[in-house]
């Protein structure tokens, strides 16, 4: 699968630059769209914004996602990044979480001293990272088939409207109940030709999906419609799921990707 394919935005909707990222403003759960998926959820939070308006992943997500070495120096309090040549640091909070892999760091400066090609959408509330070294699209290689068969390459995004994630409990054991609500935006193609993918990906790798094929077509039965996690009314994307969440290996992401019908 190729990596690094630039989404189609409409024109003067981002304001693109390399080396020069524009800060989120603060306040709201926020998105991280890398390459073509969009990062919803890195254990144990995020993304989203600090009151600096810094969006904000822990650290091993950022090592993890952006394949870049990531660590901590307790005698100056920064974590500094290194990739290649490029070497970024950032300031530790004044706690550090335990483990202190998930710890919160400003992504946005480390993309920034990186040189990681960015953008930042104001209306959608998604940092946009072009970067063919991302470790996302080689876990999602396995869904290339899957999502291939009824689609082509996104060309909207997506405005995070509502977003949740409590534990439960079910027959299967414990569990993450997901409750979302995703907007779609910037895309001038009629209702009914967008799809979104939405899947879950474990620490040891599992990944489990949680939906695709969306809207659903008219003829579909409502009780049909009822047993998928996701539909789409109003131009809304409606989702609730539930995750298995093992504590042996819990759940690292929560990935969602639109595509267009063919």
């Amino acid at each position: 699968m190729g990596t690094g394919v630039l989404p189609i935005l409409l024109a003067g909707s981002v304001a693109w630059s390399l080396g020069a990222t524009a800060d989120p403003p603060g306040g709201a759960t926020a998105f991280l769209k890398l390459n073509r998926y969009y990062v919803l959820y890195t254990r144990p939070r995020g993304p989203w914004v600090d009151a600096t308006g810094s969006l904000l992943l822990p650290v091993w997500a950022v090592r993890d996602l952006l394949a870049v070495d990531v660590w901590y120096d307790s005698r100056t309090g920064v974590f500094s990044a290194r990739r290649g040549d490029r070497l970024a640091t950032v300031a530790a909070p004044p706690r550090l979480a335990t483990p202190v892999d998930d710890t919160p760091v400003a992504v946005g400066r480390l993309v920034r001293e990186l040189g990681i090609r960015s953008a930042w959408d104001a209306a959608s509330r998604t940092l946009i990272l072009n970067d063919p070294s991302s470790t996302l699209d080689g876990f999602a290689d396995i869904f290339e088939d899957w999502l291939d068969a009824t689609g082509t390459a996104d060309t909207v995004l997506l405005a995070p409207r509502r977003f949740a994630l409590r534990p439960s409990v079910t027959a299967f054991g414990p569990s993450l109940q997901v409750d979302l609500e995703l907007v779609p935006r910037g895309s001038s193609v009629q209702d009914g030709q967008q799809a979104l993918y939405l899947f879950a990906v474990h620490a040891n790798g599992h990944v489990f999906p949680l939906g695709y094929r969306f809207p659903f077509p008219p003829d579909q039965p409502a009780r049909e419609q009822r047993k998928d996690p996701c539909v789409k009314r109003d131009d809304v994307f409606h989702c609730r799921a539930v995750i298995p969440d093992d504590p042996r290996s819990p759940l690292k992401y929560l990935v969602a990707r639109i595509r267009l019908r063919k």
